[in-house]
């Protein structure tokens, strides 16, 4: 039988840096299930999944399973009382949300429990913030080009969003092409 080798502190396991979230992922994933929240993306991902508004008002606490069930969950919810009769009426319209989220019917009912204080605010996981850019702050080039191809578009209103989505596209390109 081999030996064990001793414990070396310094000794290189892996290549490079790995993200902070990775070293509390099995923690984080434990004591939401201890909640009732199998998954984490439900808390994380809560704004994406009910919209910055409700989001602002609402927290999810946990998915309470019938016994012996995994589908059919009953989501629990911390909302802001001054808000509270307005997700009531919004209920249907979040179980829809969250089980499209999940892909299948991971929740039937939702309970809604006031809370007392207001929430505090979401802090998004993933959100960094954006740069809107107008087609007015491209070069003049850029601006040409994107005037060519949009100005076969008939509707007034589809051309300037597609004038802004294209701005976009064509200001983080030149942003890529400045860093390599």
């Amino acid at each position: 039988m081999a030996s064990a080798r001793p414990f070396d502190p310094f000794e290189r396991r892996s290549r490079g840096f790995a993200a902070a979230g990775s070293h509390v992922k099995v923690q984080v994933r434990d004591v939401a299930s201890r909640r009732g929240i199998a998954e984490v993306r439900l808390i994380t991902h809560w704004s994406e999944i009910v919209g910055p508004q409700l989001a602002a008002v609402t927290r999810p606490l946990r998915v309470k399973q019938p016994r012996g069930q995994s589908l059919g969950g009953i989501l629990v919810m911390a909302v802001e009382t001054a808000y509270a009769s307005e997700v009531e009426h919004q209920k249907p319209m979040i179980i829809e949300r969250v089980n499209a989220y999940y892909g299948y019917r991971a929740v039937s009912e939702i309970k809604v429990t006031q809370a007392i204080a207001p929430l505090p605010p979401a802090s998004p996981v993933n959100a960094a913030p954006r740069q809107i850019v107008s087609p007015n702050d491209l070069p003049n080039p850029d601006r040409q080009r994107l005037d060519v191809m949009t100005a076969p578009i008939a509707d007034d209103g589809l051309r300037d969003a597609l004038n802004r989505l294209g701005a976009n596209v064509i200001s983080k390109a030149n942003k890529k092409k400045l860093s390599q």
